[in-house]
């Protein structure tokens, strides 16, 4: 009985101390420039000055939200120190405010940025983090025996570790690396330029990222990145411990580097515990150094509805092996320099993808869009449209990136419907999901007409336009929802007339886009001033008599 009561006064002490914890949960700001480490920090006007100091203040489950500006080594301006060690659980590290990646954590090649060792369940999202440096691993993030760990919508670039991952170095870990741009990192002497993985551990327990991996890198553009010698884009190692390895879905690799003759893209590698276990589902690895994906020994990887295209010499198959063995490829688009096995059966073809734009103008992730009515790669895939469409997220019917088909139900239709494309799904990167070409506003008699042209559109819904009497003041709505009606490869041209509008006042007008997840971006202002119309009333006939005697008079003189 004692027992008994003891057991139910330890589960009890238990569980307030967890509510305790939620409960005091705290949000804590920083900003770098205007803020003080002598403040409170507990709102956006009290902010603390450094992440450094913010880090050694915090306890378990609270948030440091980061405020637009550069937190640096530069002692006289902002006075961080590096490597930024991650010192508690279930921390999140969200960058806040306009624009989006507008947080940036520059280390100034003092140091590492982030270090992370023996936690669960740290978040960082919405960060910009550069320019680390480390003599071992993991020039920008470096994370070490954590679970479910999540780095999401940030920019990686130009880090580098002179062993290996020069962007993040995850190993002994779970969790989820997710919609973030990796590029111009390098792993000077060994391998993973973007990202290297090293035997993920069970934890993450999340039947939505796909099959119970450990591990998931999804949705992410790696490009630029260099390595000494294997995986200018991501390479992995070591057995894994649990359920189905690392899960690599719908990322974009291209332009990736390494210094040896094995993949600039992706590399499964064996370890001391043996081979790495890795699925490798909707990818596109293109125009990599060497060839796009390399297994070491007798490692395999499982996949499919990928497209391998473009790398290194065109003597080889982009997809090799150390001992000649076939990789588990299928429905994919593989380049091959002759009748290789991945052409027989399976579901592959050596075609060329046809795709209708490679990026550019500043955003190289905008691109690799197939041509829908040319390309082999449209619907050649596996599965139905929402194994793609989803990216690991939600249940049937709940999530409105879904295709509509008769398995999901009501959704909102985007690209597969039903059949699959091979090839990664044009995730937004780094910014909008609308590429505006143009916002205009025309002021005319009695109205003033909007216009706008999209060049890409990625999961909108729509749009929506506000007015303002001025620059700085409250704006409010003005027209109706405005469907979407362009795509990832095409966009569209909109028009709205406003005709609630004075004559003579100067109005200001901001477009607003509606992704498919809720998420508002606002465009602007343009602005118009409506003429004043004069109108000329016809006098009565004395009148008129009148001024033309007037006139007349006037006229002698």
């Amino acid at each position: 009985m004692i027992r008994k009561q003891l057991l139910l006064t330890i589960v009890f002490v238990a569980l307030t101390l967890v509510a305790f914890g939620v409960a005091n949960a705290t949000d804590y700001y920083v900003k770098a420039g205007s803020g003080s480490d002598s403040n409170a920090g507990t709102s956006p006007g009290t902010a603390w000055k450094t992440l450094t100091h913010a880090l050694a203040s915090v306890n378990d489950g609270d948030t440091i939200n980061v405020m637009p500006g550069t937190f640096n080594y530069d002692q006289t301006n902002n006075g961080e120190s590096f490597p930024l060690v991650i010192p508690k659980n279930n921390l999140t590290i969200v960058g806040i405010g306009s624009p989006a990646l507008a947080k940036v954590i520059d280390a100034e090649h003092t140091g590492r940025v982030f270090t992370c060792e023996n936690r669960t369940g740290v978040t960082i999202k919405f960060l910009e983090i550069c320019n680390g440096t480390t003599a071992t691993n993991g020039g920008g993030i470096y994370i070490n025996n954590c679970q479910n760990i999540t780095i999401m919508d940030c920019e990686i670039h130009d880090n580098t570790a002179s062993v290996s991952g020069g962007g993040i170095y995850i190993a002994s870990s779970s969790g989820l690396i997710d919609q973030n741009v990796i590029w111009a990192n390098d792993a000077t002497n060994s391998q993973g330029g973007g990202i290297y993985v090293k035997a993920p551990t069970d934890g993450d327990g999340d039947g939505e990222t796909g099959a119970a991996s450990p591990l998931v890198i999804r949705d992410n553009c790696l490009y630029e990145n260099t390595s000494g010698y294997s995986g200018g884009a991501v390479y992995v190692t070591d057995t894994d411990t649990a359920g189905d390895g690392t899960w690599l879905f719908n990322n974009l690799m291209f332009h990736n580097t390494d210094g040896g003759s094995d993949a600039g893209g992706v590399q499964v590698g064996i370890g001391d515990g043996g081979c790495a276990n890795v699925t490798l589902d909707n990818n596109t690895i293109a125009y990599n150094g060497y060839v796009g994906l390399f297994a070491e020994d007798t490692c395999g990887v499982n996949g499919k509805n990928n497209i391998i295209w473009g790398n290194g010499p065109a003597d080889l198959d982009d997809v090799l092996t150390s001992n000649n063995q076939t990789l588990n490829i299928t429905y994919s688009c593989i380049d091959t320099a002759d009748d290789s096995e991945y052409n027989a059966g399976h579901g592959n073809w050596d075609k060329n993808p046809l795709w209708k734009s490679l990026g550019g103008d500043g955003m190289p992730c905008d691109g690799y869009f197939l041509d829908q009515t040319n390309s082999p790669c449209v619907n050649a895939g596996t599965g139905h449209g929402y194994d793609a469409d989803k990216f690991g997220d939600g249940t049937a019917g709940s999530n409105p990136k879904w295709s509509t088909d008769s398995q999901t139900g009501s959704g909102h239709p985007i690209i597969d419907n039903n059949q699959v494309d091979m090839g990664y799904h044009y995730k937004k990167y780094g910014g909008s999901y609308i590429k505006l070409s143009s916002f205009t506003a025309e002021a005319g008699n009695g109205k003033v007409v909007l216009t706008w042209e999209t060049a890409t559109e990625i999961d909108n819904a729509g749009f929506m336009v506000y007015r303002c009497d001025n620059p700085a003041s409250a704006c409010h709505k003005v027209s109706g929802f405005i469907a979407a009606n362009g795509d990832a490869v095409g966009g569209a041209t909109y028009s709205f007339i406003d005709a609630s509008v004075a004559p003579g006042a100067s109005y200001y007008y901001w477009l607003v886009d509606i992704d498919t997840s809720g998420k508002w971006t606002a465009h602007g202002p343009v602005s118009a001033r409506v003429p004043v119309n004069l109108i000329l009333l016809e006098l009565p006939t004395a009148n008129r008599q009148l001024s033309a005697v007037s006139a007349s008079i006037g006229g002698r003189e």
